[in-house]
């Protein structure tokens, strides 16, 4: 059960949910999902089948989008 209870600790504060990495980056989650489909999205990590984006990658793709702007 510690364990779990690690996972969950990590996941909350160095991962982002889909909703969360959509509102992150100001758009729909199936504007994300689009650009993941095509290959131009954040990188996701799968973790008990269900997509999440790490915090930092994050921020560096909202970053290096804003400079291609």
């Amino acid at each position: 059960m510690a364990k779990q209870l690690d996972i969950q600790k990590i996941i909350a504060e160095d991962f982002d949910s889909k909703p969360e990495a959509a509102l992150a980056l100001d758009i729909t989650e199936r504007t994300l999902d689009r650009w993941i489909e095509q290959g131009n999205g954040p990188p996701v990590v799968l973790i008990r089948k269900r997509q999440f984006f790490d915090k930092r990658a994050l921020a560096e793709f909202k970053q290096k989008r804003l400079v291609r702007r």
